[in-house]
């Protein structure tokens, strides 16, 4: 392939694919890392009461310090 014969119209095509691309690989990682810390911060509890608060359900838990 002959590089004089590239004109602008194809490099920009090829440029424009490969940023979609890199555009979608970045928001699915995004999406990823979301999803993976969805969990936190869900569960509330104050260090002078024996309860938990599940935030996500909206059900209250007793749990036992270990």
């Amino acid at each position: 392939m002959n590089l004089s014969k590239i004109s602008f119209d194809i490099l920009f095509k090829i440029t424009l694919l490969v940023f979609i691309a890199y555009f979608l690989f970045i928001l699915t990682n995004i999406t990823k890392q979301l999803k993976e810390n969805a969990d936190i911060g869900r569960y509330q509890f104050h260090t002078e009461q024996r309860y938990i608060l599940d935030t996500k359900t909206g059900t209250v838990k007793k749990y036992s310090i270990p």
